[in-house]
């Protein structure tokens, strides 16, 4: 694995996946080994939502990604994160 920094993008690649994060705006993607896009998420398809879990805080977690074909999937990720 290799993992390299140019600017805001960090790129990790294996043999047959890259990921690249933009620090920027936290959007992720990633590639197969010929480096054709797999998965993008959506620009400002992350979402952290505090809520109350009973007593504790926590998160709701949203992110949306587009397929190749331009067909959104959701991810949700609930009370992921506890504080």
């Amino acid at each position: 694995m290799k993992i390299i920094r140019a600017g805001n993008i960090i790129n990790i690649n294996s043999k047959t996946i890259s990921v690249k994060l933009d620090l920027k705006n936290g959007q992720v993607c990633f590639c197969n080994y010929t480096n054709s896009l797999l998965l993008a998420e959506k620009q400002g398809g992350l979402q952290f939502i505090p809520v109350k879990d009973s007593t504790t805080n926590t998160f709701k977690i949203s992110q949306v990604f587009e397929l190749k074909n331009n067909e959104a999937k959701v991810i949700r990720l609930w009370n992921s994160n506890v504080i």
